[in-house]
């Protein structure tokens, strides 16, 4: 494996970033879970600390979901840094404070979306739901379900 560093980043940059990474298909929250770190953030990046409760409460995941993202970015994608270890103080439990990072191999390291978000090769695999038109396959037309009120009505 490749040496690598991690820098800090600031919180925008940060954002920019993480929208442009496909996260992997077994953590598709995972990138929710990133920008909302993001809203905790300083504007350097840095005193990053809600808890896994606070961040599944706001994201309306499971917390082991949340936890799972959490170590995926931290020990896969190297995107935040663990300064500091929640410990029990007093009984209390405190939160794990975290720094934005960016790693310097990091267009090698992800498949990227495009700078405008699209995916340009449409290469990204996408969940599709069996039917996406929740309302069933017919399509609704005000013209020719007023013509056929119209016929209806003229057969009386």
């Amino acid at each position: 494996m490749t040496k690598f560093e991690k820098y800090t980043i600031t919180r925008f940059d940060w954002e920019r970033l993480v929208r442009r990474i496909v996260m992997p298909s077994n953590l598709r929250s995972t990138k929710l879970v990133a920008l909302m770190l993001a809203t905790y953030a300083d504007a350097d990046g840095s005193s990053i600390y809600p808890g896994a409760d606070r961040l599944s409460d706001v994201c309306q995941l499971g917390r082991s979901t949340v936890q799972a993202s959490l170590k995926w970015l931290r020990e896969d994608a190297y995107l935040i840094h663990r300064h500091q270890h929640g410990v029990n103080k007093g009984g209390r439990k405190l939160a794990d404070v975290y720094q934005l990072c960016k790693p310097s191999d990091w267009e090698d390291r992800f498949t990227l979306l495009a700078e405008n978000g699209k995916d340009i090769d449409l290469a990204i695999p996408r969940p599709r739901r069996a039917n996406p038109n929740p309302l069933g396959t017919r399509r609704f037309d005000v013209d020719s379900d007023r013509q056929a009120i119209r016929q209806r009505l003229d057969s009386r």
